[in-house]
């Protein structure tokens, strides 16, 4: 099967408009909670298409396109930010903002949105029920969907169910991949502190050296997932930074470890934090120095649990597009807001393929030469509309 035989030929026709507004938004990327210029282009691009809308959680927007016809109210949600990463595809769209890229899709969502709230607006006469646009700032790092759902991105009409997708370049363009369940992880960062005694680095039995205490710390925890953890979940501990010492004859009397913890449920998470909090006091019991860690709830999400029925219904709609053999399951340890939208009302999130080894395009997402292939945003439009029935 060919999915380009399956793909509306009006959108087929509006390919180089939707291309040119991913590309457009990828030269104009913005950080978390500072999308005030991508806020007035979405409202612009909404309000020429004759579409209800306004802003919302300072930086987003919401829209509402009413159907003709009685029906649910479903919810299609973008996230908008950019990170702070300098661009090094070299594209002809590269960012003209120095160290602020669209290196996770985020660009594509937004085009892919805008285009699929176009062609369900012109099909309104057709449509059963109502649709709730939502352009969510603030994904990356400070839980923007939070702050949209407290401000009432969900209610007025009151939203029903709702769906989202995240272009992925790991899978080639073509390929759907979603699972009901835990699809994204929960997670948080954490922040340990080992703290010694300084002395003289010729010295070393007059002091206590926190970088040995914190390198068996390191070492034990290791152990935890292996161990502690059912070999049937999944969990990971990563240690990002270490930053102890001051200079190469002097025992350093503190260390600083940040990282990050994962799991596919809360309870996993509350066995990582425990586990963690017992290996780091036992390790500096027997070293004779202190230990402490701080779990750091700023910025950490939810595990994104997808709704069983509405994940069979953007499977079925899936296969139909692309065929049986393109569509899959897939999960990730990564973490997304979307969870919080999720734990409110019945959900689906899924992963459009963008890769293309063709085409170069090979980079992981946050990659400085992250890059998605514009033939994926047909796609993500496509099964945004058909989720709406249309």
């Amino acid at each position: 099967m060919n999915y380009n035989d399956n793909i509306r030929p009006e959108l087929i026709n509006l390919k180089p408009q939707l291309v040119a507004c991913r590309h457009y938004l990828h030269q104009h990327p913005e950080l978390s909670a500072k999308e005030y210029e991508t806020q007035a282009y979405i409202l612009n691009f909404l309000k020429k298409e004759g579409i209800e809308c306004k802003e919302m959680g300072t930086t987003g927007v919401i829209g509402t396109i009413h159907g003709a016809k009685k029906g649910k109210v479903i919810a299609l949600r973008a996230d908008m930010d950019a990170l702070p990463v300098t661009e090094k595809t070299g594209a002809a769209f590269s960012s003209v903002k120095d160290g602020v890229m669209h290196a996770c899709g985020h660009d594509g969502h937004m085009a892919i949105l805008l285009f699929a709230a176009k062609l369900i607006n012109q099909s309104k006469s057709s449509l059963k029920g109502s649709v709730r646009l939502i352009f969510q700032p603030a994904e990356e790092n400070i839980g923007g969907a939070e702050r949209m759902i407290s401000e009432g991105c969900l209610k007025n009409p009151s939203v029903e169910e709702i769906y989202g997708l995240h272009l992925w370049g790991a899978y080639p363009t073509g390929e759907i991949r979603t699972k009901s369940g835990p699809i994204m992880a929960t997670n948080n960062e954490i922040k340990v502190t080992i703290t010694g005694k300084s002395g003289h680095g010729a010295m070393p039995h007059q002091g206590i050296d926190s970088i040995v205490v914190a390198a068996q710390f390191i070492s034990s925890i290791q152990t935890i997932v292996a161990r502690n953890t059912s070999p049937f979940s999944s969990s990971v501990i990563t240690f990002g930074t270490i930053e102890g010492g001051s200079a190469p004859n002097v025992i350093a009397p503190e260390v600083r470890l940040r990282g990050t913890i994962r799991s596919m449920s809360d309870e996993d998470k509350a066995l990582l934090v425990k586990r963690i909090d017992e290996v780091l006091k036992g390790t500096c019991q027997a070293f004779n120095c202190q230990g402490e860690l701080e779990v750091v709830h700023e910025g950490a999400y939810i595990t994104l649990v997808n709704d069983h029925q509405r994940t069979e219904n953007v499977l079925k709609i899936a296969k139909n597009l692309v065929g049986d053999s393109l569509v899959g399951e897939a999960y990730t340890m990564g973490a997304e807001d979307f969870s919080y939208y999720a734990n409110e009302l019945p959900a689906c999130y899924f992963f459009v393929g963008a890769g293309n080894e063709e085409k170069g395009i090979i980079y992981p997402q946050h990659h400085s030469k992250f890059d998605l292939d514009d033939d994926s945003l047909l796609i993500g439009t496509e099964m945004f509309v058909r989720i709406c029935g249309l």
